[in-house]
């Protein structure tokens, strides 16, 4: 691939160290965001006192590796089973705390890939988190679930083509 780029030695190797710190960060930023999704849904479990919270926990941080499905898979029908439990047997206590083991798992398990995730990648790749969080978006929507790795090594080759350009500009 160094063959076929048309520019200066330098420039390449500017251009494959980006590539290569932005590869690390996102593959690192997804397995962080991944066991801590899966630690605060484990102990979201335990909180409210659901059977397994370890097992179910350990759960979520491999479906969190999962684009756009991701932990909720294990946590929406642990709600709606608390849920239909507390209507089942009358009991409102058993209805609020559906609602709050609900709440919680969508304010603090689901939102970690939309600040977390981009956070870590952008200190890791020494890119904003917004942008970061574009090129997830943007790759998800154009390549589908590979899109979460290639879109932000495409924005951040564009990033670097950008700065190279205006170095020798």
């Amino acid at each position: 691939i160094r063959g076929l780029f048309p520019l200066r030695e330098h420039h390449e190797q500017f251009i494959l160290n980006k590539l290569n710190d932005t590869t690390y960060a996102v593959v690192y930023g997804q397995l962080i965001t991944a066991m801590l999704q899966g630690v605060i849904g484990g102990l979201g479990f335990f909180i409210f006192g659901l059977p397994s919270p370890i097992f179910w926990g350990v759960m979520m941080a491999l479906l969190a590796l999962v684009p756009l499905i991701g932990p909720a898979l294990i946590w929406l029908p642990a709600a709606v089973y608390l849920f239909t439990q507390g209507i089942s047997q009358g009991d409102s206590w058993l209805i609020t705390k559906s609602v709050l083991f609900f709440v919680y798992h969508l304010l603090l398990v689901s939102t970690m890939d939309n600040f977390i995730k981009p956070k870590i990648i952008g200190d890791r790749a020494h890119i904003h988190p917004a942008f970061v969080f574009v090129g997830v978006i943007g790759g998800l929507h154009l390549f589908g679930v590979i899109g979460v790795l290639v879109g932000p090594l495409i924005l951040s080759i564009l990033m670097t083509v950008i700065q190279i350009y205006e170095k020798e500009k």
